[in-house]
C-alpha cells in the first residue's frame, strides 16, 4: 500500500522504490489515477479512511456487511491522499436485469451454478450456460431470495428494471454512498449487454 500511495496525484517521487521489483521510471507531470481500495470487510473500510482514500466494498461477497463498512469507511475518513477520493465510497454489486421475472431467473442461475461450481472445483471453473445450470441447480438453490428480504441484502440482485432500481436505492441510502459498481455474470454476451441496457435506463444513464 505505501509503494501504490507513491504514485497517487498528490505524491511526485523523486527516486526509485528502494527494492524495486521491475524498470522505473521517473513520473511525469500529468495527472494520476485515483487511489481506490477494494474491500469486505469493516478493517479494511477503516483502513480505506484513515489514508484519505476511497473504498469499494465487494457487497457480492459479503452483503450482510456492506453497510456498516461503507458508513465505517465515511466515519474514519481522513484528508486526501490518493486525489479527491477521501470519504467516497462505492457499492458493489452483482446484478441480472430482464423483462420477465420468468427470464430474470432463468439468467441469475448461470451465477449461482459457477459459485457452486468454484466451491467444487475451485478456479479451474467456467460459466455455465442457462441450460447447464438449470440442470445442475436443485430447487433450494433456484429459490435463494434476489432481493431485500427481512433485512438481509442477497448475494446476487435479479429482477425487473424497476425491481433493480428500488433494490439498489434501498441499499445505496443504507450505506450513505452515491455510487455503485456493478458485476454481471451472464454466459450469453447478448444476454449480458441487454441486462447492462435496462438497468442503465432504469437508473436513467
Amino acid at each position: 500500500m505505501s509503494r501504490s500511495r507513491r504514485y497517487s496525484p498528490t505524491s511526485t517521487p523523486t527516486s526509485p522504490p528502494t527494492t524495486p521489483s521491475h524498470a522505473w521510471t521517473p513520473p511525469r507531470a500529468s495527472p494520476r489515477p485515483d487511489v481506490w481500495i477494494l474491500g469486505s470487510s469493516g478493517s479494511s473500510a477503516q483502513m480505506a479512511g484513515q489514508l484519505g482514500l476511497g473504498y469499494a466494498f465487494a457487497g457480492f461477497i459479503n452483503p450482510d456487511g456492506a453497510s456498516r463498512a461503507l458508513l465505517r469507511h465515511a466515519a474514519f475518513a481522513g484528508p486526501a491522499t490518493g486525489g479527491s477520493t477521501a470519504g467516497r465510497g462505492i457499492l458493489s454489486v452483482s446484478a441480472v436485469v430482464a423483462d420477465t421475472d420468468a427470464e430474470v431467473q432463468r439468467l441469475n442461475s448461470t451465477r449461482t451454478a459457477l459459485m457452486a461450481r468454484l466451491a467444487r472445483s475451485g478456479p479451474t471453473a467456467l460459466v455455465p450456460t442457462v441450460e447447464e445450470a438449470e440442470r445442475e441447480l436443485g430447487q433450494a438453490q433456484k429459490d435463494v431470495p434476489t432481493v431485500i428480504t427481512d433485512g438481509r441484502w442477497p448475494r446476487q440482485l435479479a429482477g425487473s428494471p424497476q425491481t433493480v432500481r428500488d433494490q439498489l436505492e434501498q441499499m445505496t441510502k443504507a450505506a450513505g454512498v452515491d455510487e455503485v459498481m456493478v458485476q454481471d455474470i451472464i454466459a450469453d454476451p447478448a444476454d449480458r449487454a441487454h441486462s447492462r441496457a435496462l438497468l442503465a435506463g432504469a437508473l436513467g444513464l
